[in-house]
């Protein structure tokens, strides 16, 4: 092979590995984001990924629930979005979010 050729050859696999990784990266799901997706899943939604944000956190004893905003991405729930709240990295127990004050279960600008 010529110089020039290698260095297209070169060229495009880098293009290529940069675009994967990107995808990658972008495809990721965090815990929370890989909890509301198995539990789209489980309901036989069907979505291709969710992105999830901190929405706010409320003290439920000495356990520290996070409520996050999350968006299911592809499928039948493209664009949807979900408020849901975690504690420790799972959903909570039916128990635990009987003491949930009704306010503190609804995220910023949802009723």
């Amino acid at each position: 092979m010529t110089r020039p050729r290698i260095v297209a050859v070169a060229l495009v696999l880098a293009l290529l590995f940069a675009a994967g990784a990107t995808w990658a990266w972008y495809r990721h799901e965090d815990p929370a984001e890989r909890a509301v997706h198995e539990d789209l899943v489980r309901k036989g939604q069907e979505v291709d990924w969710v992105s999830c944000d901190d929405d706010h956190t409320w003290r439920l004893g000495e356990k520290l629930v996070i409520f996050y905003r999350c968006v299911p991405h592809g499928g039948d729930e493209d664009g949807v979005d979900v408020c849901v709240a975690l504690v420790e990295g799972r959903f909570l127990t039916p128990e635990e979010a009987r003491k949930l004050p009704i306010g503190a279960s609804a995220c910023k600008d949802q009723g």
